[in-house]
């Protein structure tokens, strides 16, 4: 637990703590004008509820589409091959950034999926994938690309998949 806190304080950015604290000032100011407005009932309870709603969307919700927007990059599959006398699945690509800011780092992540013909499986099954694994690439410069490779093992299913790869850069 303790790494984890620790990896979350390293990896906050400046923009982090102005999207924190403008979400804490909102609670504060709604919480005001609530007591402020205390005589008409509905109004406070109105104010109450959405300052509890921006305390709990917005650091998240606003993390989620800020990292999004800030730190763009474009994955490419270029192979993906399930390996014959080994348990495993190699999957290549390269990621490129294309965001305006170099990256630190990156965390590349292949997920592998159930795949059905039945399309209500298939939208259960993108839930919840059955293996995960994940490389990082460090110092990727703007503009630029690296060429990654994942091996997935041991990879026992015989039946259909589907992989996705995304990548999560600071």
């Amino acid at each position: 637990m303790k790494e984890k806190i620790t990896t979350i304080v390293e990896n906050i950015i400046m923009y982090d703590y102005l999207l924190f604290g403008g979400a804490f000032f909102l609670f504060i100011l709604f919480i005001i004008f609530a007591l402020l407005a205390r005589r008409r009932a509905w109004i406070s309870t109105l104010l109450i509820t959405i300052a509890f709603a921006v305390i709990l969307t917005a650091p998240t919700m606003g993390y989620e589409y800020m990292h999004t927007s800030l730190f763009k990059n474009e994955i490419i599959i270029t192979s993906e091959k399930k390996l014959l006398y080994s348990q495993a699945v190699i999957v290549e690509g390269e990621l490129k950034n294309i965001s305006e800011h170099d990256f630190k780092h990156c965390d590349i992540s292949a997920k592998i999926f159930q795949a059905s013909s039945n399309e209500f499986k298939n939208y259960i099954y993108s839930f919840i994938p059955f293996r995960t694994e994940k490389v990082r690439k460090e110092q990727i410069a703007k503009e630029k690309s690296k060429k990654f490779t994942i091996i997935i093992e041991p990879f026992v299913y015989e039946g259909f998949y589907k992989i996705e790869v995304e990548g999560r850069c600071r």
